[in-house]
This record gives C-alpha cells, sequence and structure tokens, in this order.
C-alpha cells in the first residue's frame, strides 16, 4: 500500500531516530496500514558499531558508525529519515545500498537486525531519553513528551539493542545476511548475502 508520508511531513528530530520511527508506525496504523505488514528495524550488533553508507551524517570516507540505528519496513518498502536515498525506498536496494560486502568488514561492524512487530513496538516502548543526557543539549531534545509504554510491558531502548536479549514481543534478531535471505529476497548489485555460491 501507499503510506502517503513524506520525509518533510513527519515528524523528525535528528538522533531521535526510535521516537522518529515511533511516531512514523503509530500515524500509519492510524492510517490504516495492515498491522502485519508493518515492521520497526532495530540495527545494531553486539559490540554497538554498526558501520552503515548511504547515512546523512557519513563521513567524506563515505561511511558512518551508529551505536544503533532505527527504520521502519512497510511491505517491501523502507523508510529511514536518515539515508541519503529516497524515502522510501524498496527494501532490496536499501540493503544493498546500506551495508557493504559483510565478509570484507571485521565482525565488530557488521550488522544485525531485531525485527519487531510495529504494534509490538509502541505499545511496549520506553523512552526516557537517559542516552543521550550529556551528548546533545536538551534543547535539542524532541518537542513532543518522551514515549510511555502503552502495555504492561515495558521494552526500553537498551533492551532492544541488545542482540542476545530475547524479548517476548514477537521480536527476532538475526544478521543482516540472514535477514536479507529470508526477508528481503533477491538483492541486487552490492548484495550483502555473499555466502551464496551461484
Amino acid at each position: 500500500m501507499s503510506s502517503g508520508v513524506s520525509r518533510g511531513g513527519a515528524d523528525y528530530t535528528p538522533l531521535f531516530c526510535e521516537e522518529n520511527i515511533w511516531r512514523l508506525a503509530r500515524r500509519m496504523l492510524d492510517a490504516g496500514a495492515e498491522p502485519r505488514a508493518l515492521h520497526v528495524l532495530i540495527l545494531s550488533n553486539p559490540d554497538k558499531s554498526l558501520l552503515m553508507q548511504q547515512q546523512c551524517r557519513a563521513g567524506p570516507q563515505g561511511y558512518v558508525v551508529w551505536d544503533y540505528h532505527v527504520v521502519l519496513r512497510l511491505d517491501e518498502q523502507i523508510f529511514d529519515f536518515d539515508t541519503t536515498l529516497s524515502f522510501p525506498v524498496p527494501a532490496s536496494d536499501y540493503f544493498a545500498a546500506s551495508f557493504p560486502d559483510q565478509r570484507h568488514l571485521k565482525p565488530a561492524f557488521r550488522g544485525w537486525v531485531r525485527s519487531v512487530p510495529a504494534v509490538a513496538f509502541i505499545q511496549n516502548f520506553f523512552s526516557d531519553r537517559c542516552h543521550m543526557l550529556g551528548l546533545v543539549a536538551e534543547a535539542e531534545f524532541p518537542p513532543w513528551p518522551a514515549i510511555q509504554p502503552q502495555h504492561a510491558q515495558v521494552v526500553a531502548l537498551s533492551d532492544y539493542i541488545d542482540m542476545y536479549k530475547p524479548l517476548a514481543d514477537g521480536s527476532e534478531v538475526m544478521t543482516v545476511r540472514d535477514y536479507c535471505r529470508r526477508q528481503v529476497g533477491a538483492m541486487g548489485r552490492g548484495d550483502v548475502d555473499t555466502d551464496r555460491t551461484d
């Protein structure tokens, strides 16, 4: 389905990707998006040093290293406020362009994905913004209130980005390469799924 959302027409605060995506997911669900087609993708790895390309904050070398990043998937489209790619962008194009060949990276920089049903993310996510205190002036925090859980089960950001932590919210954790094999389908040029022999 068409989301009807433009990059400039959605709530956005730099460096608060998890809140930006929470608000976008809620907006899409309120507008009638099929819940089963909407997933929040939390991108990180056990070392909290995720190397990504095609990001607005990439340096002259062409990449940035995030401790985590959060994007939204609706059907076969990815919504990432911080990408230099289109908004949205086909999932296959997004993963091919955003993640270099994982074989050529040190394990500390390889991508992992936690895929969370958007409904569960909206219900359970809790943000007190403490991870940004001292890193960003409070005047640069989002203008909206901090997100409070809407369900008895509370999941903090630190829980979501812990790729070894099991959560009872229907989320799945796998490497970027495995996610591309299982959930993205055929990848294009720049394929991050590099174990294939064909």
